[in-house]
């Protein structure tokens, strides 16, 4: 198995919540340089195309992949958990140690 490949789906932890974590991170990155840098064109046009274009692209490739990879598995998991989800505990579950 190559480095960082895998070829069992992980569906606890975090994964229990959300199917990409990281996902939340990387949309919230280019608004934060956004505010960082104060510039009102890159915190109204800019910002949000590039969170727009983190969000295309894992729905595209990503979900792609992994529904190839893993077939009706990931397809039951995606019915059952969201992409993303702003619920309290799965913030805790997020940053918890």
């Amino acid at each position: 198995m190559p480095r960082l490949e895998t070829n069992k789906l992980v569906t606890t932890g975090i994964y229990k919540c959300m199917r990409h974590p990281m996902l939340f991170g990387l949309t919230l990155l280019p608004l934060g340089w956004a505010l960082f840098l104060g510039m009102p064109n890159f915190i109204t046009i800019i910002a949000p195309l590039e969170m727009l274009f983190i969000v295309f692209m894992v729905i595209v490739f990503e979900e792609m992949e992994v529904k190839r990879k893993f077939g009706d598995e990931y397809r039951a998991y995606a019915q059952r958990v969201p992409m993303v989800s702003f619920k309290r505990s799965c913030f805790k579950r997020l940053f918890k140690k």
